[in-house]
């Protein structure tokens, strides 16, 4: 889901994926905010939201470079 292999494509799924961080961010923001937690419970939960997603890409990228040098008939 979301792969592609048409470069046009790739800016509109940066874009959509930029949105929808920056508004989870600020919802879930909202909710920590409100859920009254410790500070350093606070600084690990954006830690964690904000690595998340980085991480999503680079797994994405590394899981299509390995299967992309098999191949595989189903």
């Amino acid at each position: 889901m979301g792969a592609s292999y048409n470069r046009c494509t790739i800016r509109s799924l940066i874009a959509a994926l930029c949105f929808h961080q920056m508004f989870e961010g600020m919802g879930l923001g909202g909710c920590i905010l409100q859920a009254k937690y410790e500070f350093q419970m606070k600084a690990t939960m954006v830690f964690f939201f904000s690595v998340t997603t980085p991480l999503g890409i680079v797994l994405g990228v590394l899981k299509h470079k390995i299967l992309n040098h098999r191949k595989f008939h189903f």
